[in-house]
């Protein structure tokens, strides 16, 4: 949850505005549901870094006419209180700042599972698909499994329009799903595939499709869902097209290396110090590597620390952050000292935080003692000499961390923007007066504002790759072992 000196950060990047209905058993009394509203809009007024800046002039207008028509909602709806406060807090357009549940009550119950996936129609994936089919069909006979681990199906070609692909459970984890039901369609356009996705409560979801990585994965893009071929053997590697959750440190050829971070978290810190322990000898002889940080979920600036050792060329300049000063923010932080699993340094950083907003003359207070950082290390390691960065996606620490590296003489980066999910930051959160939800807010705002803003647009990259490129990794790494020095 703890950055450096210059920023905290939390660990785990929100969805804009989450914001999820309750059950029967959740529903909320108008009084109650009002109660809630009140809070959240206190404490987006007075404690959110962000408002001061997104609810200005002809905007301050917007946003009360906006919270005029979600408390009539509210009233009138009581029992969709979490989408419609969600909806104040999307229009701040802020993936730092949220509304959720505080406990998700179940999705379904064993019953309303058990009528899921007892409905037809069943297509049967073990009949031998004639010849005519495949030609018509390519699709046809290929198996494929979703990124969770939930589903394996297998695409049929439509008995009613063998071009129609339907995707058909073999196997699925989930209750509410059974062998030979339909859990996607995907039908030829104009510009490639369209699709239908069938959610967990088979609600059908229009999206568009794409094929990457010579057809290895099937993506249905505007769902952010990703399923892997599994037969015939996908033509690329799956992690070098869907960026892997897991870390690690390898070796793609005798000249590049490859490190992958799915996250900055602040408990994965030691992981990654340990990787780059473990790896010494290699990072040591390999002039080049590879820093994998797809869609990077952010957490600890600290977390990265020594990698910046091997990155490191000369100063790194960080721009401060400013935290809005009022009694909620404080009293929140404090009670941030009694986790255990906080270092000395962070304690020492957040007692000092807590002190300068409770001694604030004004509105905000900055978090040192001068508007950026400067970080050196003693020496420029020899190796690697060049590292090539993919962080698209990447967002918050994830953000920081491109910020920071790309400072490097050493350093290029690859891919498409960053989330740029970093100008406003350090969550706090607090349960709601009813406490069915939890309200988090950003807490900071980076000292780069207004004239370098960086939210909702994100840092681009020095050489883009597009999804046409059926292989990303294997692009960054031709073109580091193409220079020369």
């Amino acid at each position: 949850m703890i950055a450096t000196a210059r920023r905290f950060t939390i660990q785990l990047l929100a969805g804009i505005a989450i914001s999820l209905l309750p059950s029967p058993a959740f529903a909320q009394s108008r009084e109650d549901a009002l109660k809630d509203f009140d809070f959240v809009l206190e404490v987006l007024r007075h404690d959110y870094a962000g408002f001061a800046d997104k609810a200005a002039g002809a905007k301050a207008v917007e946003f009360e006419a906006l919270v005029r028509t979600k408390r009539a909602e509210i009233e009138k709806n009581p029992v969709k209180e979490g989408e419609i406060i969600g909806d104040v807090i999307a229009w701040f357009k802020d993936r730092h700042t949220s509304y959720s549940l505080a406990s998700l009550p179940e999705q379904a119950s064993p019953n309303a599972d058990t009528l899921l996936a007892s409905r037809g129609p069943f297509f049967s994936t073990n009949r031998p698909i004639p010849a005519a089919t495949m030609a018509r069909q390519p699709l046809a006979g290929t198996t494929w499994a979703s990124t969770d681990g939930s589903y394996q199906a297998a695409i049929l070609a439509d008995p009613a329009d063998p071009q129609r692909a339907l995707g058909v459970i073999t196997s699925s984890k989930s209750a509410a799903w059974s062998p030979g039901q339909v859990k996607f369609a995907l039908t030829p356009s104009a510009h490639g595939w369209s699709g239908t996705y069938y959610m967990r409560d088979h609600s059908a979801q229009t999206t568009t499709v794409r094929f990457l990585g010579k057809s290895s994965v099937l993506r249905f893009a505007s769902l952010s869902v990703d399923w892997v071929r599994v037969k015939p053997t996908p033509a690329v590697p799956v992690e070098n097209i869907v960026p892997s959750p897991d870390f690690f440190f390898r070796r793609l050829s005798n000249k590049t290396a490859i490190l992958r971070l799915p996250n900055f978290y602040g408990e994965n810190g030691e992981k990654i110090e340990r990787l780059l322990k473990d790896n010494n000898l290699l990072l040591n002889s390999t002039p080049n590597l590879v820093i994998d940080a797809r869609n990077n979920s952010g957490g600890s600036d600290g977390s990265y620390s020594k990698l910046m050792e091997w990155l490191y060329t000369r100063p790194i300049y960080s721009i401060d952050v400013e935290f809005r000063a009022t009694a909620r923010n404080a009293d929140l932080y404090e009670a941030m000292l009694k986790d255990p699993s906080f270092s000395p340094d962070t304690v020492s950083q957040l007692r000092r935080i807590v002190a300068r907003i409770r001694n604030a003359k004004s509105d905000w207070v900055s978090s040192g003692d001068r508007p950026f950082s400067i970080t050196t290390f003693p020496r420029i390691m020899p190796n690697p000499k060049r590292v090539g960065i993919i962080a698209t996606g990447a967002g918050s620490s994830g953000d920081q961390f491109v910020l920071d590296a790309r400072q490097s003489r050493k350093v290029t980066t690859f891919g498409g923007p960053t989330a740029g999910v970093i100008d406003y930051s350090n969550v706090l959160e607090a349960p709601s007066p009813s406490k069915l939800f939890v309200l988090r807010w950003a807490t900071s705002r980076s000292m780069r504002l207004p004239d370098e803003p960086i939210d909702n647009v994100g840092l681009q990259p020095d050489i883009p790759i597009s999804e046409q490129v059926d292989d990303p990794i294997t692009f960054v790494q031709s073109w580091l072992e193409r220079q020369v020095d």
